[in-house]
């Protein structure tokens, strides 16, 4: 990541005590900027700012993700920001994809140290989803329920 600490906390508009680090890009199926937290209470005053997150968290393929966390006594507090096509921000409740790509920052931080949390992501939303993720042996594991909220069949 090309941003400075205090580049980053203006992004999520936190201070800059905020960020505890290490902050990476990790991609386990789709690259994100994993930005570990403090605490919960950061994690939950994030207010991402998109001009700052389109020019410090833009991926490979130009799409601006970012992914905080907060390591609790329970697990994570965690909250996934991406870009929309009109330049809003817009938070996921519940990402898997980002979710393995915290077992990705994990293996990359903590190596062969196994883990096996709960992620509470978007808690403070009003769709907060609850996710597994368990670290053993290089490979890791997410899981958790969703609510579809779309459908569809693909024929070819």
């Amino acid at each position: 990541m090309k941003a400075s600490t205090s580049e980053l906390a203006a992004m999520l508009n936190l201070p800059v005590e905020a960020i505890s680090g290490p902050v990476m890009w990790v991609d386990c199926g789709t690259e994100q900027s994993m930005i570990p937290l403090t605490s919960a209470e950061y994690v939950n005053a994030c207010r991402p700012d998109a001009a700052l997150m389109a020019s410090f968290s833009k991926n490979l393929s130009g799409q601006a993700k970012v992914y905080v966390f907060a390591m609790t006594d329970t697990g994570f507090e965690a909250r996934y920001f991406g870009m929309t096509g009109n330049g809003s921000i817009n938070e996921d409740p519940g990402t898997g994809s980002a979710c393995a790509n915290l077992g990705g920052w994990w293996l990359a931080t903590k190596g062969d140290m196994p883990l096996d949390a709960m992620v509470y992501q978007a808690k403070t939303s009003s769709r907060p989803s609850l996710l597994s993720l368990k670290v053993d042996q290089g490979r890791i594991h997410v899981g958790g329920r969703v609510i579809e909220i779309g459908g569809g069949k693909l024929s070819w």
